[in-house]
């Protein structure tokens, strides 16, 4: 990766930022925290804690190997070079991806976020997603037809939608929203 630029975070202190994304990544809501991936793949974060700005639970996950992260109002994810997701923030926002973690151990390639739920697309073009049911973390409703073939996941504010290989388009998550 390539160094967007660098920046200054304290006092003194710069790094080399390569990607950067905040708990209102994709949102028209304010910032309130902010993650960083630094050019040796770790990642540093600041902010509102109760917002993911506060990522000490995890930073040795994200010590190194993070290739991309996503923020939605209150969390963020990670993906590592191994294919494996880190999240931290608010648990009610996706930032505690337990009930599906086996699913994101490896094999994950894409990351997407909404206002508070989290979606990944796995090499096999299946889809795992966890967060609030009411905002597309869960997607049971449609898991057959997110079994293989996906090829971009998109976010909006509380739904996801998902482009199979075939050309067919799976949405799922708040009805308002689609």
């Amino acid at each position: 990766m390539t160094p967007l630029a660098a920046l200054d975070i304290t006092l003194g202190s710069c790094i080399q930022v390569v990607w950067l994304s905040s708990s209102a990544a994709d949102s028209h809501s304010q910032s309130r925290a902010f993650a960083a991936i630094k050019e040796d793949g770790s990642v540093v974060t600041w902010g509102n804690a109760l917002y993911g700005g506060d990522s000490s639970a995890v930073a040795l996950l994200l010590s190194e190997g993070v290739v991309q992260a996503c923020g939605n109002n209150s969390a963020f994810a990670a993906i590592k070079d191994d294919g494996s997701v880190v999240t931290w923030g608010d648990a009610g926002s996706g930032g505690d991806s337990s009930p599906v973690a086996p699913l994101l151990s490896e094999g994950v390639v894409q990351l997407c976020g909404n206002v508070n739920a989290f979606a990944v697309i796995k090499a096999d073009g299946s889809v795992v997603t966890w967060g609030p049911a009411c905002s597309g973390g869960d997607s049971s409703a449609v898991a057959p037809l997110l079994s293989e073939g996906v090829v971009q996941v998109c976010g909006n504010a509380n739904a996801f939608a998902a482009i199979k290989d075939d050309g067919s388009v799976v949405t799922w998550g708040d009805l308002l929203h689609f």
